[in-house]
């Protein structure tokens, strides 16, 4: 029992870590030289354009595509695909499952061809909505998103909830391991009854732990002149026609896909 909590708590420390964290790669001048904000409107007018696509092979084309630029930029590509695999495999995988015992154009109960064309395609659109996700935190520091967004326009105060609740989970994922050794490190005689209660406890004592912070944290931004505006240090460079380029290549290989997506989905 000692050990199932223990490697429990282990992996899913593990797991927010490796969902959460990313080790920003030295990508290619091209893509380094590329403004904050210009990278995140290129990601969501991704997102946009592959949500106009049908048809299954030209999402798999898509996927495709992305893994050629994922290397391009110089991202691992076996630590890409192990990431965004593993959400798809945890969320998307059971929300599809229905749709393999369903037919969407009969309605009626059982296996399909046409549910599993659906479920298909939901999963290829999940994993290529994550996997640009994964493209922009792997290749941008978390607090030059940050800086993008602000630049884009995100309020102030949506941008401080985002960038504290970021650092929060770490702190509070950290503060449950250090419960845990400290109680084990003081635990002489193994018994079951008493390790359940201090499962309980220590759920409770970690929500104690994080009202307290909240409170601390605020009264302490409160004293330091803390207002509802959020300005991280932004420098404003002027945009040049080469800052856009990206954003061009991009409208035009979205548009060529939906293109040839819809003349084959139409026919």
């Amino acid at each position: 029992m000692n050990n199932f909590i223990d490697k429990t708590l282990y992996e899913i420390n593990r797991i927010v870590k490796d969902f959460l964290f990313f080790e920003v790669v030295e990508t290619p001048d091209f893509w380094k030289d590329a403004k904050d904000d210009i990278k995140i409107v290129i990601l969501i007018l991704s997102l946009i354009g592959v949500s106009f696509i049908h048809n299954l092979c030209f999402l798999l084309l898509a996927y495709f595509l992305l893994l050629i630029f994922a290397y391009l930029l110089k991202i691992d590509l076996r630590k890409f695909m192990k990431r965004s695999f593993s959400f798809v495999l945890f969320f998307t995988v059971l929300i599809v499952i229905p749709y393999l015992f369903f037919n969407p154009e009969t309605l009626n109960i059982g296996y399909s061809h046409k549910g599993l064309y659906v479920a298909l395609r939901l999963i290829f659109r999940v994993l290529i909505s994550i996997s640009l996700a994964n493209i922009l935190f792997f290749t941008t520091p978390w607090i030059n998103i940050v800086k993008g967004l602000r630049m884009l326009g995100v309020p102030s105060l949506a941008i401080a909830i985002i960038y504290m609740t970021y650092r929060y989970i770490f702190f509070f994922a950290n503060l449950a391991q250090d419960i845990f050794l400290a109680k084990k490190s003081r635990t002489i005689e193994f018994n079951y009854k008493r390790e359940y209660s201090f499962i309980g406890s220590a759920i409770g004592l970690l929500f104690m732990k994080a009202r307290m912070l909240s409170e601390e944290v605020s009264q302490g931004m409160i004293s330091r002149g803390f207002g509802k505006e959020f300005h991280p240090i932004i420098k404003r460079e002027k945009y040049t026609i080469k800052d856009f380029l990206p954003i061009i290549m991009e409208i035009l290989i979205i548009g060529v896909l939906i293109w040839m997506d819809r003349k084959f989905y139409l026919n």
